[in-house]
């Protein structure tokens, strides 16, 4: 006889491997079928049902046995609150960022880079600009391997944090020596990037939600079973392998962030393999502690204060990862119609309207650690344009400046910087750095 049950807690592959595994064994059990995504369990017995045996092995392996499929709404109170005082966790830590000036960090950092110098810029991006994508990320799923492993110990936890931070050094020291030995690197273009970032965002905030407890289904989300065993899901390592950890944080090296830039674009002018083999290093070594720091939180949560911080780091993931989709869309260089989308890094519009003279039309803009002097450009249709930039920090996110409407992608220089185009067509083209954070519009008129 073949009867169906419900299983709580199931979320992936894994989930659906153990349990099958485990029931498996029980005595007149012929077949058994798990729904990872609802619970929903069918077992085929030779004989009469032993419930109390089979709900001892769901328990004894993690899960709980007769809860039925969980809803897309949260209904519960209490999940409510604990994400309403974690909001309200994120807020105070969002206002102590700003006061301790830890937002514009970067701004700060000399821009001579060596060794030495990449190690310092490691530390600093580790708290800010690589923060907000690759430790956003990083939050996001340890948090959520924290959540869904409570009976693993801290150091089974942490344990991933450690090979992905190792992957990361190796993997960096590896393509900085090639950068450095070949001397050019390959990068995706701002659209491919912009779609890339667009699409780490929105998995970010999807974890982030999952995180909060507020959308219970999001938690059915899980790889394809083919897809699962491939990367080790299932074995004694459950959520991670080894080398997948590994892998993972060496491509962490293709990462849109200034920083990293910065330090490939000095490992380039080494012209040797061991000189930007040695920068790279340096640089991810500097960006380890914030990192694990991230991981090492998600590790120890235990008690009662595990729901509130799960509540507060899905929200914190979320926020990054709106935040990043707006990023990286702005990469892309599509522009919606409807009002201007430009987000001045001052309060207040600034606008420059180009000066046209001898067939040309210049405008002049200054780039820094806080982005560029002008919000918004009004240019003519069809004249050419000569668009004199200034630099005066370019060991910033800033200073890759990035036109994807006219296929433009610059590494600005310390002085003055000339970029040449002609708009052919009226409307908006966005202009921003390569991280999407600094931005503008150039608006071209007839």
């Amino acid at each position: 006889m073949e009867y169906e049950y419900y299983i709580g807690g199931t979320h992936c592959n894994s989930c659906q491997i153990i349990l099958e595994r485990e029931i498996g064994k029980l005595p007149n059990v012929a077949r058994v079928r798990v729904d990872a995504g609802s619970g929903r369990t069918r077992i085929r017995w030779n004989g009469a049902p032993d419930l109390e045996r089979l709900a001892a092995t769901v328990r004894h392996a993690g899960y709980q046995f007769g809860r039925r499929s969980r809803s897309w709404i949260a209904t519960d109170g209490s999940t409510w609150s604990a994400a309403l005082v974690a909001a309200c966790l994120v807020f105070i830590g969002w206002i102590a960022v700003r006061l301790l000036g830890l937002d514009s960090l970067a701004a700060r950092t000399g821009t001579g880079i060596g060794a030495t110098g990449a190690l310092v810029a490691g530390l600093t991006a580790g708290v800010s600009t690589c923060m907000a994508l690759v430790g956003g990320l990083v939050l996001a799923y340890a948090a959520r391997h924290a959540q869904k492993h409570p009976e693993a110990t801290t150091i089974q936890k942490f344990r991933p944090h450690l090979f992905f931070n190792a992957g990361r050094i190796l993997g960096f020291a590896l393509l900085g020596g090639i950068v450095g030995a070949v001397g050019s690197l390959a990068r995706p273009t701002p659209v491919v990037t912009g779609w890339l970032v667009v699409l780490a965002g929105a998995a970010m905030a999807l974890v982030g939600l999952s995180l909060t407890g507020l959308v219970p289904r999001l938690s059915t989300l899980s790889l394809p079973g083919w897809i699962a065993r491939r990367l080790g899901i299932g074995s004694d390592v459950r959520e991670y392998s080894h080398r997948g950890a590994m892998v993972t944080g060496a491509l962490t090296f293709f990462v849109p962030c200034g920083f990293t830039q910065a330090a490939q674009l000095a490992a380039l002018a080494t012209g040797s393999f061991g000189g930007g083999a040695l920068l790279m290093a340096a640089f991810a070594v500097g960006t380890a502690p914030g990192l694990l720091g991230v991981g090492w939180l998600s590790s120890a949560v235990r008690g009662s204060g595990g729901r509130i911080f799960f509540a507060a780091a899905g929200i914190t993931a979320f926020a990054l990862g709106v935040w990043n989709i707006s990023n990286g869309w702005t990469l892309t260089g599509i522009v919606l119609g409807g009002p201007s989308t430009a987000a001045p890094v001052r309060p207040g519009e600034r606008v420059s309207v180009a000066e046209v003279r001898d067939g040309k039309q210049y405008v002049d803009m200054t780039q820094d650690a806080f982005g560029y002097s002008v919000d918004r450009i009004v240019v003519k249709r069809g004249i050419p344009v000569v668009w004199r930039v200034t630099s005066e920090n370019s060991y910033t996110c800033a200073s890759s400046l990035n036109l994807p409407a006219m296929n433009i992608a610059v590494n600005l220089q310390p002085g003055q910087n000339v970029v040449e185009f002609t708009p052919q067509t009226t409307g908006r083209m966005r202009f921003s750095c390569s991280m999407g954070m600094y931005r503008g519009i150039i608006e071209v008129v007839d």
